[in-house]
């Protein structure tokens, strides 16, 4: 119905401008986003995790092979032993900029009334954004796009 339009409407809007970079690394990509979002808290960088993490975390359907965080400012992630990729394909964590200050703030709004065990995220239309762009057909997309259209109750995750 109407929540349905308004969230495709939201999801193809164009990307505001974003600069980001390529880091790859071994350990799982769930340990890696824990590692700069630590990294960015010893540097007091606001940093909120997006894409295939954030959404296990709302919505879990499959195993994150890949990790995004978006900080206020871009970071050398090579003290959180990440090492420099050259784009999406050989990364197993893009950092992100956006230009965008909503989305920090929606994200700030969202962890307030969640209970997310040290990791905050993007907004839920911010991770599925990231997941669409991701064109991974396992149903990922239309799961979290549901659980949006029904009202994305807040979700505690501090057992996971």
């Amino acid at each position: 119905g109407q929540r349905r339009e308004l969230l495709d409407v939201m999801c193809h809007r164009p990307d505001p401008p974003m600069e980001e970079t390529y880091w790859y690394g071994l350990a799982r990509v769930s340990e890696q986003a824990r590692a700069v979002i630590s990294y960015a808290g010893e540097l007091e960088v606001p940093a909120l995790v997006g894409g295939e993490i954030a959404a296990d975390r709302m919505r879990p359907w499959r195993v994150p092979t890949n990790a995004v965080i978006y900080t206020a400012e871009l970071l050398d992630l090579t003290d959180a032993d990440l090492v420099p990729g050259s784009s999406t394909d050989d990364a197993t964590l893009t950092l992100r900029v956006s230009d965008d200050p909503t989305v920090m703030a929606t994200g700030g709004w969202w962890n307030s009334i969640n209970v997310t065990a040290g990791l905050g995220t993007v907004d839920p239309v911010m991770v599925l954004r990231d997941l669409r762009s991701r064109h991974v057909d396992d149903g990922a997309v239309e799961e979290l796009s549901e659980w949006i259209c029904r009202g994305a109750h807040p979700v505690d995750v501090t057992g996971r």
